[in-house]
């Protein structure tokens, strides 16, 4: 759809970092790659609310050292 490509909410994610926020520790993850993932699945408590959380209010405060690129 050519609306998608003059919206900037919309955009294609490369890589998702997060450290220092609720299960992420100071060395964190890096999922790179991130046109091949449709979903993140995990255990409870691993990070899945977290990161979608991030990706929900970037500017949120308690996320200033995770990024997306």
């Amino acid at each position: 759809h050519d609306e998608y490509k003059t919206d900037r909410r919309f955009i294609m994610i490369k890589k998702i970092v997060m450290r220092r926020c609720a299960t992420y520790n100071d060395t964190g993850i890096v999922i790179d790659d991130c046109d091949r993932v449709n979903f993140i699945y995990g255990h409870n408590g691993s990070g899945k609310s977290t990161i979608s959380n991030f990706l929900n209010d970037l500017q949120c405060p308690r996320f200033h050292d995770c990024s997306i690129v």
